[in-house]
């Protein structure tokens, strides 16, 4: 996952080979209307900070991924745990979208 971000925050580099093309990633960071769900990804404001965001789940795994393009830093966190507190916890989503590792890699992101 750590080469995964560097790829995602080098305009689809890694190290010395070419693994998407930039205009690939552009659009796949690229909201096609204000605070929605783009290809995958979408951008939040966090303590002055724009931050990409990708979520995910499936019964018991989730997983929340944060970076900073402009700090170069991202926060990965993937946890072996559903329950029915994370269709309740916040932020509010559904139960799918890995509302407690979101939270984690959020908190992380944020010290």
């Amino acid at each position: 996952m750590a080469h995964f971000v560097i790829v995602q925050m080098n305009g689809g580099r890694y190290q010395d080979v070419s693994v998407l093309s930039p205009e690939g990633i552009a659009l796949m960071q690229t909201e096609p209307v204000p605070h929605t769900y783009g290809m995958g990804w979408k951008t939040i404001q966090s303590n002055g900070h724009t931050l990409i965001n990708h979520d995910g789940g499936y019964f018991h795994f989730q997983s929340s991924l944060f970076f900073d393009p402009e700090a170069r830093v991202g926060v990965f966190v993937a946890a072996n745990v559903m329950n029915a507190l994370d269709a309740f916890s916040s932020p509010p989503s559904s139960a799918l979208t890995g509302p407690t590792t979101r939270a984690i890699a959020q908190d992380v992101f944020d010290l």
